[in-house]
């Protein structure tokens, strides 16, 4: 509103959904600059297409958060955080966790012989689903508290019932359109793949890479894997739940040990290499709730 502003501390450069104000274009409030796109908040509108448009025909390439400006924010890519049913009366909201896994296991010398179960790999997030609680409704780039259970019955916070929707396909080539390239280059799909034969060493099955730590965008493969597998107890598909989940999802980077080794928990987690241990768990949850919500990645309709 003209003539109100807020004091912020000098060469705060942030604003809007958390996002960056830019007064050299438009003038003071007048631009907005997200991720792929500037936001004219005058209008209501990017003043640039949607990277994605090609996928939703049914909305304006132009639109912000979809015209749901109330109860929406705008998503940027990444795991996608779908809020639904926000109960400001009840106290409730519905939370799913989405991601997408592409798996390429082509190599140069013909396919890996290694098994892939896709509903496994699904059902080794979905031990995650339950009820969690938090202090206030998610808001994009603002660190979540969560709270306990009794705290929430005391008349404090939301119960928030997450739902894990992570699925993986086995393809035979990747979708190199700028869709799909926009989407893995974003996060919100993953890839995984085999890497050349000197990427890693015959002790080493995956690892997984990202633009920082902990991996948040792909897995690579070692081709040598079926032949490692075969000396180790974990099967294949726990092998990408664990890299996919850990290090994609929730960011996390391995702990290390006096020699420099990796440290994995022996308790069920996405983060064990223990055989029927490598699922999420209400830790696992909030991890990745954590991270992609201070990153922006929350999406409500």
């Amino acid at each position: 509103m003209p003539g109100r502003y807020e004091t912020q501390p000098e060469g705060y450069r942030f604003g809007f959904q958390g996002q960056e104000v830019d007064d050299e274009i438009k003038g003071e409030g007048n631009s907005i600059s997200f991720k792929y796109r500037m936001h004219d908040p005058r209008l209501g509108r990017f003043f640039a297409v949607d990277p994605l448009a090609p996928k939703y025909p049914h909305n304006s390439p132009y639109a912000f958060s979809e015209n749901m400006v109330i109860h929406a924010i705008e998503l940027e890519g990444l795991e996608k955080l779908v809020v639904h049913n926000l109960d400001h009366s009840n106290r409730t909201m519905d939370l799913s966790i989405v991601k997408h896994v592409e798996l390429f296991l082509q190599t140069k010398d013909g396919s890996l012989n290694v098994n892939f179960d896709t509903q496994q790999f699904s059902d080794n997030f979905t031990t995650g689903n339950g009820i969690i609680y938090i202090k206030e409704p998610l808001q994009n780039g603002v660190e979540p508290e969560f709270i306990s259970e009794s705290q929430y019955n005391e008349g404090k916070g939301y119960a928030v019932n997450v739902t894990y929707d992570v699925t993986a396909e086995v393809v035979d080539e990747f979708d190199n359109s700028k869709e799909g390239f926009d989407k893995y280059f974003s996060g919100e799909n993953s890839r995984a793949t085999v890497a050349p034969s000197s990427r890693y060493g015959s002790n080493s099955t995956t690892g997984a890479e990202g633009e920082f730590g902990g991996g948040r965008k792909g897995v690579i493969i070692n081709p040598n894997v079926e032949n490692i597998i075969s000396d180790r107890t974990l099967n294949f598909t726990e092998i990408i739940t664990h890299e996919v989940g850990s290090h994609n999802m929730a960011g996390h980077e391995h702990e290390k040990d006096e020699n420099g080794n990796a440290v994995y928990p022996s308790g069920t987690t996405l983060e064990s290499n223990r055989p029927g241990k490598v699922k999420a768990t209400s830790s696992n949850t909030k991890d990745i709730i954590r991270i992609n919500t201070l990153d922006g990645h929350v999406q409500s309709n």
